[in-house]
């Protein structure tokens, strides 16, 4: 299940930014405003744009806050 990828790789870069989504925040391009939702986008384009729910939102940014 993801909750368990969620657990065994907690602290490694794979992070949950949707209840169907755990994305690794290293291979991350560019997170943005697509209409009224925020988007994570790769840089292979053969990974498809991956929606960040709004109850993730916050966990997802404090990762790319400087």
């Amino acid at each position: 299940s993801l909750r368990n990828i969620e657990w065994r790789f907690n602290g490694l870069g794979l992070i949950r930014c949707h209840r169907s989504y755990i994305i690794n925040i290293q291979r991350v391009n560019v997170i943005r405003k697509q209409d009224y939702d925020v988007v994570v986008d790769f840089a292979d384009e053969r990974v498809p744009v991956i929606p960040v729910s709004k109850g993730y939102s916050d966990l997802v940014m404090q990762y790319f806050s400087v």
